[in-house]
């Protein structure tokens, strides 16, 4: 997953898009506290990865990390090799690492549409608008 401003699900906005990373040369099984700087975080509600997790590892969803804390520019986070945020779940030394800041949308509300007598009706006003037009370009 990548792109500037990501659209998950219609609920999330990604401003900063997906940050994806391989941390190489950990002790294996061992936690780190991964930190990242972004540009601006005004208006981040929080942060999500993309992966699998230890009860889908055949597939990958967006979830929350575990401890996560945004303060000004920087998110932080913990990652246990072979555990939940490492991507190929293996206690291997290495920790693959996709995520990003996100924005939730809240209090959403659909936008009014017309229902199917006000689609007719102005279909009808479309319908006669033209032939009106027609009408008054015959010479």
């Amino acid at each position: 997953p990548s792109g500037l401003m990501m659209n998950l699900l219609g609920k999330y906005l990604m401003p900063h898009g997906v940050l994806e990373f391989v941390l190489v040369g950990c002790d294996i099984g061992s936690t780190v506290r991964v930190t990242t700087t972004w540009p601006n975080l005004k208006g981040v509600t929080g942060y999500m990865k993309y992966g699998p997790t230890p009860w889908l590892p055949q597939t990958s969803i967006w979830y929350v990390p575990s401890n996560v804390a945004i303060s000004g520019n920087t998110v932080s986070y913990t990652i246990t090799d072979g555990s939940l945020g490492d991507d190929d779940l293996t206690a291997n030394g290495e920790i693959h690492d996709p995520g990003g800041p996100i924005v939730a949308f809240s209090n959403t509300e659909p936008i009014p549409a017309l229902g199917r007598i006000g689609q007719v009706l102005l279909l009808l006003m479309m319908f006669a608008a033209v032939l009106g037009y027609r009408r008054a370009r015959r010479p």
